[in-house]
């Protein structure tokens, strides 16, 4: 017979894994709405704004959103294992929320108002990049504390339907809009327009996150306490540690974008903007599972219940990111092509990002149960990574421009997930990586394999050509993995 113990352990593991299945494919759906507004929009501002404010977008929105990170201060995972300790009581998570919300939206302001005054020596007056950009701080790290109170809950639409509907949506219509109504009829400038799109969408989603914070106030209640100072601080120490790792974990893909635009400029920013762009479908496999793996990871009772969870979700982020690596390399220049963007190793620009893309999100997940059990080892990790990271991209940049940019990043997040496997290992007894690993490699090779081979014998250059081979390729990969004895889907994944 079952101990019982046992028992109520393998059911709460296998409730987590629904829940995370359920999570995915909401993720899944909000993310696939966010890839097309995302592909639409670079060819719409690419083609009528041109490379440069897309340059100067990429900048902007890198130097706001790792502020934007900076304010979040963590709260995004901290809050998260604060709730659970809370046990149910209203008053104390409420008081909880308002702090964490409170901190982050103080934290905001701060962090923007600077930002705001130190703007004229960032960006020229020339460049017409509205100072008031830097109100997007505030806007951004609000509404991430909202929707991570609503993920607490283990309720994932609000979630997906900010960052896979209203922002990217919002963003893509109000720049169609402003361009015919503001460009064309000359009230405002190129460069004008495109940031009012983008602070107007901010301030669309943060009024839904905060709509979906007051539904689920209604349907999961907590009590309505007004924030306190002491309690303010006491989560701006606690959660120190985690707030170096968040924001680090969201500076790797920023650095190098501002760091290469000081030494390079916005054209040369603007092409890597845009391969780092469509390189982030690759690296959001990762974030199908995070949103729904945090709460998970911060609320299970048992390392074992840890490890198996995280064997299977790294193996599937591995399986999937080297799948969709494997077509964006294998047509890069002719992806680019569809942009209107030429470089002449577009492949090898895609395939070393995408190298650090899969190694840093194939060890993304580790982190979570670092920063609930030994987050000075977490942020440890993140510091060493930053430092190493700087220091590549800016002498890469400086001597091989777009390449060494691109090869600094990767270096520095094969390093960072190195140090997460052996932090896992040591720290909490966690073995990740094994033999499976090697499965995904074997069918990328047989999948690029045959989309030369395709190539090869129909020699043909059109769009219609191009989806073709690029199901080709996706399939046999998929079909390859399967027979390796690996599936897509995590009930099967073995």
């Amino acid at each position: 017979m079952t101990d019982p113990k046992v028992r109520k352990t393998i059911d709460s593991a296998r409730d987590d894994m629904g829940d995370l299945q359920r999570a995915m494919l909401a993720v899944f759906s909000s993310s696939v709405t966010r890839i097309l507004a995302r592909v639409m929009l670079i060819v719409f501002v690419v083609k009528l704004y041109g490379l440069g404010s897309f340059g100067y977008l990429g900048e902007t929105a890198a130097l706001v959103e790792l502020l934007a990170a900076l304010a979040s201060f963590g709260l995004p995972k901290t809050l998260l294992a604060y709730l659970d300790q809370a046990d149910g009581d209203p008053v104390t998570e409420g008081r909880l929320i308002s702090n964490a919300i409170a901190l982050s939206a103080l934290l905001g302001i701060i962090l923007g108002t600077v930002l705001w005054l130190l703007w004229p020596l960032i960006f020229p007056p020339s460049s017409g990049v509205p100072a008031y950009a830097a109100a997007a701080v505030f806007l951004i790290a609000t509404t991430e504390l909202m929707l991570t109170v609503t993920r607490s809950r283990r309720v994932i639409r609000w979630d997906a339907m900010v960052k896979g509907f209203v922002k990217p949506w919002g963003f893509l219509l109000l720049c169609v809009g402003g361009y015919f109504l503001l460009v064309k009829t000359g009230i405002f400038s190129a460069v004008g327009a495109l940031f009012a799109g983008y602070i107007a969408s901010t301030v669309l989603a943060l009024f839904v996150a905060l709509f979906g914070l007051i539904w689920t106030r209604r349907k999961n209640s907590y009590a309505l306490v007004l924030p306190d100072l002491m309690g303010m601080r006491r989560l701006f120490k606690n959660s120190f540690s985690t707030a170096i790792v968040d924001a680090g974990s969201f500076s790797f893909r920023r650095l190098d974008i501002i760091l290469l635009g000081v030494i390079a400029g916005p054209t040369a920013t603007g092409i890597y903007y845009l391969v780092q762009q469509l390189a982030t479908v690759v690296e959001k496999m990762r974030h199908l599972f995070e949103p729904m793996a945090a709460p998970v990871l911060a609320q299970a009772k048992s390392m074992v219940v840890t490890s198996a969870h995280l064997k299977k979700l790294c193996l599937w982020i591995f399986s999937a990111q080297v799948g969709l690596a494997t077509v964006f390399v294998s047509f890069a220049a002719a992806i680019l092509g569809l942009f209107d963007a030429v470089y002449m190793h577009a492949a090898i620009l895609m395939m070393v990002i995408l190298m650090g893309e899969i190694a840093e999100g194939t060890s993304g997940l580790i982190e979570l149960p670092l920063v609930f059990n030994a987050p000075a080892i977490a942020s440890r990790n993140i510091i060493i990574a930053l430092i190493c990271e700087i220091g590549l991209v800016a002498l890469g940049a400086y001597n091989f421009g777009l390449m060494g940019a691109a090869a600094g990043f990767s270096l520095a997040m094969m390093l960072l997930a190195i140090l997460r496997f052996s932090s896992a290992h040591t720290a909490l007894g966690l073995t990740i990586i094994d033999a499976s690993y090697a499965k995904p490699v074997g069918a990328a090779i047989v999948a690029a394999g045959a989309t030369i081979g395709l190539n090869m014998i129909l020699v043909a250059e059109n769009n219609l050509y191009l989806a073709f081979s690029v199901v080709v390729c996706l399939l046999t990969y998929l079909l390859v993995l399967r027979l390796f004895g690996l599936s897509l889907w995590l009930a099967r994944t073995s």
